[in-house]
């Protein structure tokens, strides 16, 4: 602020001084009665004297008082594309306050209201926004003050994950838009063939014999284990803090979140692997039945069926495989057979089951026919058909009250269809990917 004190009359020159009192904190007066600086203490009713002296030692005096505005808060820095709302206070002086900014800008997106509030939704530019505000009370008294918000890249948190081949893993928030994640450490003969999640932490596996490990949800990754002669390994499942990778005739098994390993031998080479209600199970079509193990190292079978594909709903296990033949399990032993979905027999295998909220989706193999996706709620007593899109593969997954699934008879353009009703309508997809094994949720 600036204010000038003057005389009427006296000789020249004329010199001021604070005589009694003291201005405002941040405030000083020259000889020539100016004052100058910026209050740094909201004061009310601080009073002080000055006197004028001119050159023949004439004096006059001036008591005079004034009141100081405070102005509280500090914005809070932002991400990108961030709801944002925080509102600037005040107390002294006398209401009502008016706000306005009057220098600088605010970060894209946001405005200041007359009664302090900023508000909107940030942008996407990333910097640093400087911008003063201007506090003025009813009796026209006004405070300014300096602030900054500051604007960062928001952090990626997606909701599912692919393998996707040899283009690398690719993340998406809706099931709808698929982006490719770049890593200097999965290379392009990397192909991922399985992923599996725990929290933030996601462990993938290469058919190029390494296994990498990801902290923030699949969007950095590091090659954490194996080497180019390694076993190709196929496929990863996390339960009750053990990791679990499968290839074929081996187990191998990490309690420390992919720190350390250890290696078990498997007795066939069933690859593909279901984890849930404390226990894994192992199967793969032709490798002689279904395995059960608490710790992924030692084995019992329980089941002679040999399935192409299996899930968990909420509450049940069930496996799939030739002719629609379908079989569930509370807890992977003990096993009853379901009715086969409509116009299931000869060549029409079913090759991946999925789960979510009670009922599953079960999907044909690519030279099934007919070709579909079915869906149960009663765990294989009916079915009813929800799209004539086959199956291949896992590339199937259920979250958040979104079904994703894919097509791809094995080395083509993938195509992919989400339904957030169940299976009622579905939304054409397209992703970056040429070839993919596995969608999983991350929740």
């Amino acid at each position: 602020m600036a204010y000038q004190y003057r005389t009427v009359g006296g000789t020249a020159p004329i010199t001021f001084a604070v005589t009694s009192g003291s201005l405002p904190a941040g405030l000083t007066m020259s000889a020539t009665g100016l004052i100058t600086g910026t209050t740094t203490t909201a004061e009310h009713d601080n009073a002080w004297t000055v006197t004028a002296t001119d050159a023949d030692g004439n004096t006059a005096t001036l008591a005079d008082t004034a009141y100081v505005l405070d102005m509280l808060g500090d914005p809070p820095d932002a991400d990108s594309e961030e709801v944002y709302s925080y509102t600037l206070t005040g107390t002294e002086g006398t209401a009502p306050y008016t706000f306005a900014l009057t220098s600088g800008s605010l970060p894209d997106g946001l405005s200041l209201a007359t009664d302090g509030e900023i508000s909107g939704t940030t942008g996407t530019t990333v910097a640093d926004y400087p911008f003063s505000v201007t506090k003025t009370d009813a009796a026209g008294v006004d405070t300014v003050k300096n602030y900054d918000i500051a604007i960062s890249a928001a952090a990626i948190t997606p909701k599912f994950l692919t393998t996707g081949g040899n283009s690398g893993p690719q993340w998406s928030d809706d099931g709808i838009t698929w982006t490719n994640i770049t890593s200097a450490a999965i290379g392009a003969s990397d192909n991922l063939r399985g992923i599996a999640a725990n929290g933030d932490t996601v462990i993938g596996c290469s058919d190029d014999n390494y296994i990498f490990r990801s902290l923030d949800r699949g969007m950095t990754w590091a090659k954490i284990y194996g080497d180019a002669t390694w076993r190709n390994p196929q496929r990863v499942a996390y339960q009750n803090g053990i990791w679990l990778i499968s290839s074929a005739g081996y187990s191998l098994t990490s309690d420390d979140d992919g720190d350390t390993w250890t290696e078990t031998t498997f007795p066939t080479n069933a690859t593909k692997l279901v984890a849930a209600n404390g226990c894994f199970l192992r199967f793969q079509y032709l490798a002689a039945g279904v395995y059960r193990s608490l710790d992924g190292e030692s084995w019992t079978r329980v089941s002679t069926f040999s399935p192409l594909g299996g899930g968990w709903n909420g509450s049940k296990f069930m496996v799939v495989g030739n002719n629609g033949s379908n079989y569930t399990s509370t807890t992977g032993v003990g096993w009853s057979a379901g009715t086969k979905p409509p116009g299931m027999d000869g060549n029409n295998s079913l090759g991946a089951a999925e789960g979510q909220d009670g009922y599953f989706i079960v999907g044909t193999w690519a030279d099934a026919s007919p070709q579909g996706l079915w869906k149960t709620t009663n765990n294989g007593a009916t079915w009813t058909q929800v799209s004539t899109l086959h199956q291949t593969y896992d590339s199937s997954c259920s979250a958040y009250g979104i079904d994703i699934f894919g097509s791809d008879a094995g080395g083509g353009s993938l195509t992919c269809r989400t339904s957030s009703d169940g299976g009622a309508t579905w939304t054409t997809v397209t992703s970056p990917a040429m070839y993919t094994q596995q969608i999983i949720s991350l929740t």
